[in-house]
């Protein structure tokens, strides 16, 4: 180390050199604000690079106007002294020298950070990278930005060293035609939006998924040996090609501005079988091209017949070798997320020996939001293939990663979450097989049913965003921060409260979200309706499933997603008839669990209500409504659970008359839950959402389907007038007070 070092730095080299905020209470041009600068006891100078990096100018600006709104002025300075007279904020890219030189150490990984205050007059805000930099940036401001406005910035300010747990933390969502041709494709205020919110989540990727006509290829260019009417493709014209192609560039660049990757999904890839074997080499040559075109981060794919492709595995080898070959032969590092459902082990060898680098997605809990924690055991249909949870692709030695995707699309369409719990536990859970954890999780659709922000779900009156999925920021930054750091603490998700809904309330309004959002997890997870993502949904289905028609028979024969986890409703009435237990979790005990969840959920709203009186905003009644639906699903739950248990004693006693009765009277209980979930509902979400397959589309329609089956139930037939020990009141004893478990 140079003798002079202690002196100063000299910041030349363009990827280490640092940004440096000097700041002071003053109001004057800028030559006197900097004669000005120097006999404050708060300053802080800037020094640019010559090639700053894209995510760390974006991070300084926010960076800026936070200080800015302190009544602070940034001014620019070209060295930094190690002991300063001054009070600076040192910001950018890493240099070990220097972090050396003030004696602090930062994590030698990707996305890394450090804010450290070596002394009483300086504070650095550094990353390992970019995005680290970047990460370490937007904490600071946010830190700032919750102070008071008298606060001494340097006394303040919380230091942090962090590096991430989960390495890939990624966010997907569905791009249609509709969405290319008029919808927010286009938009570049959409997308810098959305990345910016991304950035502040620290979610890291983002996969465009294309899940239409195949191949998507014609939608973006040309090749002069396939014309795009001969590929089955959507036929545009050139002009449309181009600016397609111009808009896909910009959301890359846009995404890599923010510290996003950009994963391209291509789910669809020829339209008829019979023409995988033609269009092999087209798609290696289309591969090869939109890589050239694009800065693409990786390529996920739909690896079996739902694409188009033939079962034949001679004809998937040629597509997938050709396939592959594309991406080699890109010239460029491009990781490949394969999907694992129907992805036979020669296509995974056939990759590895390509030397691709990938990491095998697969579904976390079926195409649902469950627990968050992998199952202990799958229903039986699928537990000799692969279609969902690890399988048997665990395999030794070992070759490629495992990609976790929550596949939350079937259960989250409309209400909020946000669980810190919840993204806490998952994000443990993708380390299973990995060295660090990689996860994905689907933007909440909103109103549109195949993709996000063409729609409001709200109606007019309720309707307090631009886009639709600003609606859904806590879930992003929970599910993103708690990626990164699962041991990140409280206060930092307590800012954004304070921020939506103000400090009066913000404990509560995270204390009932959270346990509002347990509730629908809790019910895929121990009584899944239906695998599939279009039905069955939870937020308003009656649990009876597609082709249920709402009725009590269907929803008694619903099975949990985890079978060693939770007992069924057939295994919890057998248990009862024969005096047996089981150390599975029992539907009855769920029942008390989920009254006991909405009483807390109710208890945080109604102090809430209080705090504020009539000084509700938009944003703070739709999340109440969204939290008093959910806690109406849990009482409806609670009361249907018993009512399903009694009607399995009802087939398992030969049609007992007191079985049905028991039924009839627990399920007539549920039906007025469910009722008030329809009040509570009213105008606050259009009732055209159009979002599913499933039996109904609204609360207002599912109600009307529970209520034509329940005449239905009490008309059901009775074989069996024998005296059995009371059902109901076997029934109520198993539902004992119990903590809020999780």
């Amino acid at each position: 180390m140079k003798n002079d070092f202690t002196n100063s730095i000299n910041v030349n080299i363009a990827w280490k050199q640092y940004l440096i905020i000097i700041f002071c209470f003053l109001y004057f041009n800028v030559s006197e604000l900097y004669a000005q600068a120097q006999k404050s006891k708060k300053t802080v100078f800037i020094v640019n690079n010559d090639t700053p990096t894209l995510p760390v100018i974006f991070a300084f600006e926010k960076l800026k106007i936070a200080l800015e709104a302190k009544g602070y002025v940034v001014l620019e300075k070209k060295s930094i002294k190690l002991s300063s007279s001054e009070n600076e904020i040192i910001v950018g890219i890493r240099d070990n020298q220097f972090l050396s030189a003030f004696n602090c150490k930062l994590h030698e990984t990707a996305e890394a950070l450090l804010i450290k205050k070596p002394s009483n007059k300086q504070m650095l805000a550094v990353g390992w990278d970019a995005s680290g930099a970047m990460y370490a940036m937007l904490e600071l401001a946010e830190q700032i930005d919750a102070l008071p406005q008298e606060a001494d910035v340097f006394k303040a300010v919380e230091e942090i060293n962090e590096k991430p747990f989960c390495t890939e933390r990624s966010l997907s969502t569905y791009i249609n035609s509709k969405h290319i041709q008029d919808g927010f494709f286009h938009d570049s205020n959409y997308w810098e939006t959305l990345f910016e919110q991304l950035a502040r989540s620290r979610v890291n990727s983002y996969n465009l998924i294309f899940k239409y006509k195949a191949p998507i290829y014609t939608l973006f260019f040309e090749l002069q040996a396939w014309p795009s009417s001969t590929t089955g493709g959507i036929v545009v014209t050139a002009t449309e090609q181009q600016r397609n192609l111009k808009a896909l560039q910009n959301i890359v660049k846009s995404a890599h501005n923010h510290g996003v990757k950009i994963t391209l999904g291509i789910w669809d890839h020829v339209s008829n079988p019979d023409d995988a074997d033609r269009l092999a080499d087209y798609s290696e040559a289309a591969i090869k091209k939109i890589v050239n075109e694009v800065d693409l981060d990786a390529f996920q794919f739909r690896m079996h017949w739902e694409s188009g492709l033939p079962r034949d595995l001679g004809t998937l080898s040629k597509f997938w070798g050709s396939v592959f070959d594309g991406i080699k032969k890109s010239g460029r590092k491009i990781k490949f997320y394969p999907r694992a459902k129907g992805l036979a082990d020669t296509i995974i060898n056939l990759g590895l020996s390509k030397g691709l680098e990938f990491a095998i997605e697969t579904k976390f809990t079926a195409e649902q939001i469950g627990m968050p924690f992998h199952p202990a055991h799958i229903q039986k249909p699928n537990q000799t293939d692969r279609r969902h949870g690890y399988a048997d692709l665990l395999s030794y030695p070992k070759q490629y990663d495992m990609l976790y995707r929550v596949w939350n699309g079937g259960t989250q369409k409309l209400l909020l979450w946000g669980d810190l719990d919840w993204a806490k536990r998952f994000a443990l859970s993708t380390k299973l097989y990995n060295k660090t954890g990689i996860f994905e999780f689907m933007e909440i659709e909103g109103a549109e049913p195949m993709g996000n922000g063409s729609k409001q779900a709200l109606t007019e009156n309720y309707q307090y965003t631009r886009y639709e999925f600003q609606r859904f920021w806590c879930q992003n930054l929970m599910i993103g921060r708690m990626g990164y750091n699962p041991q990140t603490q409280d206060e930092i998700f307590l800012r954004a409260f304070e921020k939506h809904y103000g400090k009066k309330v913000s404990k509560d309004m995270m204390q009932g979200l959270a346990h509002s959002s347990k509730i629908i997890p809790r019910i895929i997870s121990s009584a899944m309706a239906d695998f599939q993502e279009q039905r069955g949904v939870p937020e308003w289905g009656s649990g009876s499933g597609l082709n249920g028609k709402g009725t009590l028979a269907a929803y008694a024969k619903v099975l949990p997603l985890d079978i060693q986890t939770f007992a069924s409703f057939q295994e919890e009435a057998e248990a009862l008839l024969k005096n047996k237990t089981t150390a599975k979790y029992s539907p009855l005990r769920n029942a008390n669990w989920y009254k006991n969840i909405a009483d807390s959920i109710l208890f945080s709203i109604k102090t809430i209500e209080i705090n504020l009186g009539d000084n509700l905003n938009k944003e703070t009644k739709a999340t109440l409504t969204d939290m008093k639906i959910l806690a109406g699903i849990a009482r409806f739950h609670s009361q249907r659970i018993k009512a399903a248990v009694a009607y399995q004693m009802y087939l398992q006693t030969d049609k007992s008359a007191l079985a049905l009765d028991t039924a009839i009277h627990f399920e007539s209980l549920a039906l007025q839950q469910y009722q008030s979930i329809v009040k509570v509902a009213g105008d606050t979400y259009r009732k055209d959402l159009n979002m599913t397959v499933s039996d109904a589309n609204h609360w207002t329609t599912e109600y009307e389907l529970l209520q034509k089956a329940f005449e239905e139930l009490k008309k059901s037939t009775v074989n069996n007038q024998t005296t059995i020990p009371s059902i109901h009141s076997k029934i109520n004893s198993q539902t004992v007070n119990a903590t809020v478990i999780h």
